[in-house]
């Protein structure tokens, strides 16, 4: 798997890009990057439109602009068919599929038969690389934390998690209850719709708790790196390895515990005897959390993921 860490982009102007998407909702991966797109290449169109009606005037519109690159935002809805453009000569086309381990059972051979009409695919989650082995071009490109970068004046939360949807049983939640259960720690869960305010949390809790789902290197984890607190997450159900380990050292850049059993059960783990020693140390929280944040700053941050995207681009267009 390739390190993008290595990747440069010279930057040499030519690419004209054309951003397609469903939608400009906050969450879109690709949206996240347009103004450091835009930074990058010589031009870039951005085309929104639902993905089942008005195909005929998304044609038209790509179609008409000169482009030589089409990025296709697949974040949400990977298996919808691709509509028909007109293949120009030295065209570059790419996607970029998130959320496979969301899609991955019921659609997985849908996204699969999509991606092999692409010249480039970069996907979200790097656990799920290997099945797309018959695809020469497809890349693991990471999530990122595009928020604000937080001011750090105080710890207000022993530990935090931020969440969409709680209702399920996941793993992740069901430890969490456990967690907070110690009444000695203070204590901060639930969901916050406004980034700025997430972000606000994390930097004013010591630790940022995070679990996987279906092997996910999720975004939590690069937001928790990027709020300069302490990241406490795992690799992965029963460590098959969500990827972590090619970026981030354990111990170094935040802290692993064991992750047993499958998504809808709790086994008894080590996290919150982690989060008791951590609490307790804090010089070496306080070590391990910036180690982190300067890795994030130099490798993961939402300029470095465009440049990593257009360097991929450059090098096959």
């Amino acid at each position: 798997m390739i390190d993008l860490r290595d990747l440069n982009f010279n930057g040499n102007g030519n690419i004209r890009l054309v951003l397609d998407t469903h939608s400009q909702r906050v969450e879109s991966d690709m949206c996240q990057l347009l103004l450091y797109f835009q930074q990058l290449c010589k031009s870039v169109s951005i085309h929104v439109g639902p993905l089942r009606r008005r195909t005929q005037m998304k044609e038209r519109w790509i179609n008409k602009n000169n482009y030589n690159v089409v990025l296709r935002d697949c974040s949400c809805y990977p298996s919808e068919q691709i509509y028909r453009i007109k293949r120009k000569d030295n065209c570059l086309m790419c996607c970029y599929i998130s959320d496979n381990h969301r899609h991955w059972g019921s659609a997985k051979d849908a996204i699969l038969t999509q991606a092999r009409k692409y010249d480039l695919v970069f996907i979200a989650q790097g656990a799920y690389i290997s099945d797309y082995k018959d695809m020469p071009n497809v890349f693991w490109v990471p999530h990122t934390s595009p928020w604000k970068t937080p001011i750090h004046s105080f710890y207000e939360y022993d530990i935090s998690y931020i969440v969409k949807n709680r209702a399920k049983p996941r793993k992740r939640n069901l430890l969490w209850q456990k967690i907070i259960e110690n009444k000695n720690r203070s204590c901060l869960g639930g969901q916050v719709l406004n980034k700025d305010r997430m972000m606000k949390i994390y930097s004013q809790s010591k630790i940022v708790f995070n679990g996987s789902v279906g092997n996910d290197l999720n975004k939590r984890a690069f937001e928790s790196l990027h709020s300069g607190s302490l990241l406490l997450t795992d690799n992965g159900i029963d460590g098959e390895g969500n990827g972590i380990h090619q970026y981030f050292e354990p111990e170094k850049h935040y802290i692993e515990y064991d992750c047993v059993g499958d998504e809808n059960e709790i086994i008894e783990e080590n996290a919150i005897d982690l989060i008791s020693y951590y609490l307790s140390h804090d010089t070496e929280r306080n070590r391990i959390a910036r180690t982190g944040h300067e890795e994030y700053l130099k490798h993961h941050t939402p300029q470095r993921r465009a440049e990593q995207i257009m360097a991929l681009i450059e090098k096959y267009l």
